[in-house]
């Protein structure tokens, strides 16, 4: 996902969440020009069955962009509704210029699009994620996200990733080789398409003018700032590609938004655990937000800007008041050690995103009771690190986070994930959030100071306990 720069199908709802957000305004004059001159169609609204769709689409829109700046804001970036300036160009050269139009930069070389079938883009996509995704990447990852609580045990994540992507990518990008393909079923370039051609092409524009800010092989311990540098150039793309949509006629934004295609593009996330979906859809969400706040400040030009300075933590990307005002993440102490026969496998970082998608999905379970408000609890982070111990088939977490100065609300957030994570386990702690859980899977400890959250899990307390020291 890093390697390859992606505009995932799952993506076309979130351009219908966001051009719901973006028609906003428009649908309340309708219902101001409706009530004036006293004529309806008997309830069913000016857009019939759509109507409904618009209420829990923009509903669900209020929600999506929660603590990512003013809303106004966000709608005022997207651009006008019901159609932008000009027309939206159709052939690969019109929608590169238009893509240079609307990003006020200019291409250095052309870019030849490859186009692939459903069949083909599948296998090559699949092909290029596994040969970067390998067994032992997937090991570690599956290690700790099953002792957290985020995906079941025996999960195969490099068979649901795999299978994921293969089916959700409309079109992909690569800096190392300029390769941009693009899914095409039939003759010609359908809405989405073409949406998802001028995505690609601002990948490549940016590539060409500006550079991409992001390694070409990322390392293991850099995970949270490769995401958010990942969120800054997805970002910018999705906002590209949401100002060339604006450009289609009415006919075919309101083919984006029918329930089928939304439905269809949802499909193969079926079953997916929610964390896993939410670092999906990171990079476009919460990326989109980010850049309509640089865009907000300075425009293109600062965006621009955010090239050569990216973002350093995800939690720049949550709350970009943070970067705008140059903050930075703490270095936590390291985790203790678990004793004699354990070898650590890995050191991760362990972002404000890890933890938001954590707290919003205790125990992977969407919904369920835990921690009350979890962005503004993973608002408290201000650094944080994971390592991975393993010794056999056994696995044991050490965790280390450092709390923003003036907070008090991430030990007790932690003791709610935990706890409603691994509801059963025996669970000794303090009014504070200090806490013992022995549990018939794994036990876990954790201790807090002022500034600090220190999280063990193990096969057994006495493991976990020196995990926290």
């Amino acid at each position: 996902m890093i390697a390859l720069l992606v505009a995932a199908l799952l993506v076309a709802s979130t351009i219908a969440i966001v051009e719901f957000v973006q028609l906003r305004a428009a649908n309340e004059r309708i219902e101001e020009l409706e009530s004036a001159d006293g004529e309806g169609d008997g309830g069913g609204g000016l857009f019939g069955d759509f109507d409904e769709l618009f209420e829990d689409l923009l509903g669900e829109a209020e929600g999506l962009f929660e603590g990512a700046g003013d809303l106004g804001s966000l709608i005022e970036c997207l651009g006008s509704p019901f159609g932008g300036s000009g027309e939206a160009g159709t052939s690969v050269e019109a929608i590169a210029r238009q893509v240079e139009g609307i990003r006020e930069l200019e291409f250095g070389r052309d870019v030849e699009p490859v186009f692939l079938d459903d069949r083909e883009m599948n296998e090559r996509v699949r092909e290029l994620f596994l040969e970067e995704y390998t067994r032992g990447i997937a090991d570690i990852e599956e290690r700790i996200l099953t002792a957290l609580g985020a995906i079941p045990p025996g999960a195969d994540l490099r068979g649901l990733r795999s299978e994921a992507i293969g089916q959700q990518v409309a079109g992909f990008y690569e800096p190392e080789t300029g390769e941009l393909v693009v899914r095409q079923s039939g003759s010609e370039l359908s809405a989405v398409g073409r949406i998802t051609l001028a995505h690609e092409l601002d990948h490549a524009l940016t590539d060409q003018a500006l550079g991409i800010p992001l390694p070409d092989d990322p390392e293991i311990g850099t995970e949270d700032s490769t995401l958010a540098a990942l969120a800054l150039v997805e970002g910018d793309a999705t906002l590209v590609m949401q100002r060339y949509s604006a450009t289609l006629g009415l006919d075919e934004q309101l083919g984006l938004l029918d329930p089928e295609t939304i439905a269809a593009s949802e499909a193969g996330l079926s079953g997916f655990p929610p964390y896993l979906e939410q670092e999906l859809l990171f990079p476009y969400e919460q990326g989109l937000s980010f850049v309509c706040e640089l865009y907000a400040d300075g425009g293109w030009q600062a965006v621009n800007r955010a090239y050569d300075r990216p973002p350093t933590t995800t939690a720049q990307i949550l709350f970009p008041d943070r970067y705008l005002a140059g903050e930075d993440a703490a270095d936590p102490r390291d985790p203790g050690t678990p004793g004699k026969g354990w070898r650590r496998s890995a050191r991760v970082q362990l972002g404000a995103a890890n933890l938001l998608w954590l707290f919003s999905a205790p125990g992977g379970v969407e919904g369920r009771p835990g921690v009350d408000d979890p962005l503004a609890a993973a608002g408290a982070w201000d650094g944080g690190e994971l390592e991975l111990w393993v010794r056999g088939p056994e696995t044991a977490v050490g965790v280390s986070l450092s709390e923003q100065a003036g907070e008090e609300r991430l030990c007790g957030a932690v003791a709610e994930w935990y706890g409603s994570s691994f509801q059963g386990d025996r669970e000794t702690g303090t009014p504070g959030g200090a806490f013992e859980a022995d549990g018939d899977r794994q036990d876990a400890v954790a201790t807090c100071t002022d500034d600090e959250v220190r999280l063990g899990i193990a096969p057994d307390l006495r493991t976990a306990r020196a995990l926290v020291r």
